[in-house]
């Protein structure tokens, strides 16, 4: 088959069409949107899902499980927090048709409120991860994460990191789809109801797995060990061995670890064999802290060879093992130059009109709007999770500061914002809420929201929500002169009890896209 150039999420996303996934879910998120694109762009007519946010991305995909489907679901490591509850729990009930959770860390955090590793979330949950080094790997891992699914009974995570989302090397495509599964829904109420009784019995099960889950990763050809000098040995997983090898020495023993749980007699193997080892891996110490117990030979990022936070690189793993390179000719110094809104971004008014009113406080939001935070604007106070605006503004509230100001975008307020804002009505609390409407996810590359009316799609509109819910609300044109955009805020200041305000402006890049 000949070889294409392919980025580490696009060899994801062709991986499950030709594993014979029925389905593919997301809610978009960097590193991970390409992966849903890809699907999406495809021409296979695989069917796919933008969510309302990762709990119902990874629970639609659950529910094709259940009915023998094979299912592909994909977010940011942020976002597996949001669907943490039914993917931990979905290692209890087990799947049918092989479910896997592609999840995008960002170590450095490019796009990111943090840089946590999501080896933990397959740990927590006892079950199968891999994590592949090029999108080569990446390709191959997610064919058979499909099959070792269906083989355990088990949701499989697939690391990634940013790295590797979006790098690009050859890949060679093999064979066709794999037909799809026959769907087929067997009830099995003592496996899929967790009630007390229920979830005892399974959890005694999903222990029962541990064994099998060793042994498939103790023979997995995506761990591989090289055998050379017995002084110096290094142990590197995911991008992170690329990293080491490309300063390998063709002397130093090196052990390559792409499965977990960690194939330990391969591990104890190389430890028994090498004087000194390193462990090289991105993001926290996972593999060190495991192998550290049982060795005093271990060097990472726990006692200090490697930074314990940002990106590996490859500088940093021939600064660690002393060997012979260039370092990066140091950056002139240049006056910073703030990251702010796309010129005709009807936000710049918005913020512009916000800045001069100043209220006592803003509570922002995960949107392009966070960008407010920074030089000329300066009118953003906190931003901190998807939704988080609304609930914060709520305590401000709570306890005596008048009218706090929460700012969220329209997906984030269909993501996360919509049960706080049930509750600001509930328990008629005295803020304002301005909801950034620019009618589409912008952030992470135009994706729909459900107010899109796109493929046939019923829009569900926020104005429909807020007349439901009992909110007092109005809409906003930022291009509007200023005066009347201060206007319009002093009376919506002025109202008692929680209001909204919809400053509603088409994004200005998309729109520019798609007249192209």
């Amino acid at each position: 088959m000949p070889k294409v150039m392919m980025t580490g999420d696009e060899a994801v996303a062709w991986g499950a069409i030709h594993a014979g996934i029925t389905i593919s879910t997301a809610y978009p998120g960097t590193p991970a949107s390409e992966i849903q694109e890809t699907v999406a762009s495809s021409g296979t007519g695989t069917n796919y899902v933008w969510a309302a946010n990762e709990k119902v991305a990874y629970e639609n995909a659950l529910g094709a499980s259940y009915a023998n489907q094979r299912a592909l679901v994909s977010m940011k490591h942020i976002g597996l927090n949001v669907a943490a509850d039914p993917f931990i729990n979905s290692a209890f009930t087990g799947v049918n048709g092989g479910l896997v959770l592609a999840v995008g860390d960002d170590p450095s955090m490019y796009s990111s409120q943090n840089e946590q590793d999501s080896r933990f979330y397959a740990q927590f949950a006892k079950t199968f991860a891999m994590e592949p080094s090029d999108p080569q790997e990446a390709y191959e891992m997610t064919k058979e994460a499909f099959e070792i699914s269906e083989m355990l009974h088990l949701p499989v995570l697939l690391r990634l990191v940013t790295r590797l989302c979006y790098g690009e090397s050859p890949v060679e495509l093999g064979g066709e789809k794999r037909r799809e599964n026959e769907l087929k829904i067997e009830r099995d109420p003592k496996r899929w109801v967790v009630v007390p009784s229920h979830a005892r019995m399974l959890h005694k099960s999903l222990n029962e797995k541990q064994k099998v889950l060793e042994e498939i990763s103790q023979n997995s050809r995506f761990n591989s060990m090289i055998l050379k000098s017995k002084k110096r040995g290094i142990i590197a997983s995911g991008i992170a061995y690329a990293h080491a090898m490309e300063h390998w020495d063709g002397e130093t023993s090196i052990l390559k670890i792409g499965t977990y749980p960690l194939p330990m007699k391969m591990v104890r193997e190389f430890l028994d064999y090498c004087e000194e080892i390193f462990v090289v891996e991105e993001g926290e110490p996972i593999i060190e802290r495991a192998l550290a117990q049982i060795s005093p030979k271990i060097h990472g990022k726990l006692d200090g060879t490697f930074p314990r936070q940002w990106e590996m690189t490859p500088d940093l793993v021939a600064k660690a093992l002393r060997l012979p390179y260039s370092p990066p000719s140091p950056i002139a110094d240049l006056p910073p130059r703030y990251p702010t809104f796309c010129p005709g971004c009807g936000y710049n008014f918005t913020f512009k009109v916000l800045k001069k009113l100043n209220p006592q406080a803003i509570m922002g939001d995960i949107g392009c709007y966070s960008l407010a935070v920074f030089p000329p604007f300066e009118a953003m106070d906190t931003t901190v999770c998807m939704g988080a605006s609304i609930g914060m503004a709520l305590g401000l509230a709570y306890v005596g500061v008048k009218k706090p100001v929460a700012v969220i975008g329209d997906s984030t307020f269909f993501h996360a914002g919509l049960p706080a804002m049930v509750d600001a009505v509930h328990n008629n609390a005295d803020i304002l809420v301005l909801i950034m409407d620019n009618e589409l996810v912008a952030m992470t590359g135009g994706q729909p929201t459900p107010a899109s009316a796109e493929d046939g799609k019923t829009p569900v509109t926020l104005e429909q929500i807020l007349t439901g819910i009992g909110a007092t609300f109005d809409v906003l044109n930022p291009y509007r002169p200023e005066e009347e955009l201060i206007a319009k805020f002093r009376e919506m200041f002025e109202k008692p009890g929680p209001v909204v305000l919809i400053s509603r402006s088409p994004c200005i890049t998309e729109a520019k896209r798609r007249a192209k």
